[in-house]
């Protein structure tokens, strides 16, 4: 086999594993429309805050306890993995 040949198998082969590797990791962006919402153990919400950070200083979140990404009631003093500072 032609060295040319064995790098184009290796890049091919480092391809495929990053493909696999991008699908399987956790998305932590919102639901496309159309979509549920997370529940709060998948989002492991808590009603309190986490590290200084608040539902309330979230992007997604929506007074007085909504939230774009995570589904029930939610507390402005609480906190989930969505946490998002605004831009």
């Amino acid at each position: 086999m032609s060295r040319g040949r064995r790098e184009a198998l290796n890049r091919r082969q480092l391809l495929a594993a990053a493909t696999c590797t991008a699908a399987a990791w956790p998305a932590a962006a919102p639901p496309a429309s159309g979509q549920t919402k997370a529940s709060q153990p998948e989002a492991e919400y808590q009603p309190e805050p986490k590290g200084g950070f608040a539902c309330e200083m979230c992007a997604q979140f929506r007074p007085p306890h909504d939230c774009q990404i995570v589904a029930g009631d939610i507390s402005p003093k609480g906190w989930c993995k969505f946490f998002d500072l605004p831009d």
